[in-house]
């Protein structure tokens, strides 16, 4: 009699070596998935910084219009405004700025007249705007003996 051989089951279990490579792929791609959100975020981010900046760039320029204003007309009555261009290494900025002056007169001589500067900033492709209106009575001017 011939000994019984165990026999190997053909059935049986693939080894599973290729389980290991598709968990590595399957971090990664999670990975580069968060990567990616967190990039976008953060470009979001900075551009939201950067729109904050120049708002209240826009903002301080127009309140310097105003004063602009105010102390043209102090000096000289005649005044009646302006386009103020301002160099981007004036206000150590990247871009230049414009600001509009307007001086709309009272309706007597002892009213307040408007001073209005409509701020652009940056200038040649303006992304934000802001307006600054103020009342103003020009000091009383003695007569020169």
């Amino acid at each position: 009699m011939t000994p019984l051989r165990k026999q190997h089951r053909s059935h049986a279990a693939p080894p599973r070596r290729g389980i290991a490579a598709i968990i590595v792929i399957a971090v990664l791609a999670m990975t580069m998935a968060f990567a990616g959100v967190w990039a976008r975020r953060i470009v979001m981010e900075r551009r939201a910084a950067r729109r904050a900046e120049e708002q209240q760039q826009a903002r301080w320029l127009a309140e310097a219009g105003v004063r602009r204003a105010a102390a043209r007309l102090s000096a000289d009555p005649a005044y009646a405004g302006e386009t103020w261009l301002i160099a981007a290494a004036e206000i150590d900025r990247p871009s230049a700025a414009e600001i509009e002056i307007s001086i709309e007169p009272g309706d007597s001589a002892t009213a307040p007249a408007t001073l209005v500067a409509k701020a652009r900033y940056p200038r040649d492709e303006p992304r934000v705007r802001s307006t600054k209106t103020v009342k103003f009575t020009p000091p009383i001017r003695e007569p020169q003996s």
